[in-house]
Order: C-alpha cells, then sequence, then structure tokens
C-alpha cells in the first residue's frame, strides 16, 4: 500500500507566518505522523509539503481506515509556528500494487492522481478509488 500525503494550503503558512514558522509546521506534521504510523510503515518526505506512506502488507481498507483516524486526529493538533499555535489539515491518495507486479513509480502515480482529486474535491479528505466523485 502506497499513501501520498499532502499539507493543505502550505503556501499560506509560509506566506503569512514565514518560512521558519514552515519549518516548524513541517517538523511537528512529520512528528505527528510518525506518531500515527510505524511498525513496518516507512515514511518520508519527497519535497515541499508532501509526504510518501509505504504500509506493506496492509490492505487498502485499513490503510483508508487508517489515514482517515490519523485526518480527523489532526483537527485537534496545533503546531508550534511563531507567537500563535497554527493548524493543518491533509489531503491524501491511496494506491496498492495490483497482482501484476506494477512498478513502484506506476502505484505512485495512481496515488499523485488520487491526492489531486482530494484537493480538487475540497481537500482535508482522502481518495482511495479512481471511481470517487472529485
Amino acid at each position: 500500500m502506497l499513501v501520498v500525503i499532502d499539507i493543505d494550503h502550505f503556501k499560506r503558512i509560509n506566506d503569512s507566518h514565514g518560512h521558519a514558522a514552515g519549518d516548524e509546521v513541517l517538523r511537528g506534521f512529520s512528528d505527528f505522523l510518525r506518531g500515527r504510523f510505524g511498525h513496518g510503515d516507512t515514511l518520508c518526505r519527497i519535497g515541499g509539503e508532501e509526504f510518501v506512506l509505504v504500509m506493506p502488507g496492509t490492505s487498502l481498507a485499513e490503510a483508508h481506515r487508517r489515514v482517515e483516524a490519523a485526518r480527523r486526529a489532526l483537527a485537534g493538533t496545533a503546531f508550534a509556528g511563531g507567537p500563535m499555535p497554527l493548524r493543518v489539515s491533509f489531503s491524501a491518495g491511496l494506491a496498492a500494487w495490483g497482482p501484476d507486479g506494477e512498478s513502484f513509480d506506476e502505484v505512485f502515480a495512481r496515488a499523485d492522481t488520487r491526492l489531486y482529486a482530494a484537493k480538487s474535491a475540497g481537500r482535508n479528505r482522502s481518495v482511495l478509488s479512481d471511481r470517487e466523485p472529485a
């Protein structure tokens, strides 16, 4: 299972509060994700405010349940960001390896497409199917 995660409206944080505040949010968000995922999962920041989570042996349904639980929990979390705590949300796209031995790049491309569908549908959500309404 592969999940692509992106902090919603992150540019606004940098523009409104400065890059130092953005860096603090990135650190806090990374710590938040590491606290929610682990024990065999691999979390990587791939640039900017985008992360990839690889969850070997996890079904699509279980991965979706865990991502949604994290997304909801994030609503109650504030990160240091200067003089006032900052709250963020995230969008995610999920994709599973099929039985045909797809490459990482193929699965990543599907998950990334679903991430953008989540963003187009209003952000602060996860998408696990190409058939979900955008």
